[in-house]
């Protein structure tokens, strides 16, 4: 069985260290901000095959409010039912790029949901009023998750994947526009606007 022990590295400063998933305190080393998970494709493919067992640990400690959310969504493609272990490069690829659509999705559902909460305080009788703030708002978002949120976690995903597999096109990764991914997940989600 694969040591039950993610490797993590900080990306603006190269650190690396580890964490055992059994350590007796869960908040050791996980200080620092803006970190990825980072295994071997060898690794990858281990965990894969302990899938069921480290999911268990994952329930346990990955998913707790302790943890950074960039290292739980990253997770999702690490459990995901959909990769085989005999699937050939270019469907693995296919489904990375799949779930990075799926993360941002949800990110993205949760910050609508936030929005429609926030607005929940206009008149009731004024639906104009309503409509208004949630448009005003919509805005307001839009530049700041194109800008910094949906750039930073689509960038992060793709980067992390492609030390998984090799074999992803770097202009796929350069020409990864954050704008038409939000776009895209802002389609998908507007009959819920």
């Amino acid at each position: 069985m694969i040591e039950r022990k993610l490797f993590l590295s900080v990306t603006d400063t190269s650190v690396v260290f580890q964490h055992v998933f059994n350590n007796n305190n869960p908040k050791a080393g996980l200080q620092l901000s803006n970190t990825f998970l980072s295994v071997t494709h060898k690794q990858f493919r281990e965990l894969c095959n302990v899938r069921e067992s480290i999911s268990k640990l994952i329930q346990k400690r990955l998913l707790g409010p302790l943890f950074l959310k960039a290292i739980r969504e990253v997770l999702i493609v690490v459990n995901s039912d959909d990769i085989r272990l005999d699937d050939d490069e270019t469907d693995i690829q296919a489904i990375l790029q799949n779930n990075l659509i799926k993360v941002l999705k949800k990110h993205i559902r949760h910050k609508l949901d936030t929005l429609k909460i926030m607005c929940e305080g206009c008149s009731s009788d004024d639906n104009q009023s309503k409509h208004t703030c949630f448009e005003t708002r919509l805005s307001y978002m839009d530049r700041c998750i194109a800008s910094m949120d949906i750039y930073n976690l689509a960038h992060d995903f793709v980067y992390e994947n492609s030390q998984l597999y090799p074999y992803m096109s770097d202009s796929f990764i350069e020409n990864l526009n954050a704008l038409e991914l939000f776009e895209m997940c802002k389609f998908h989600l507007s009959v819920n606007l």
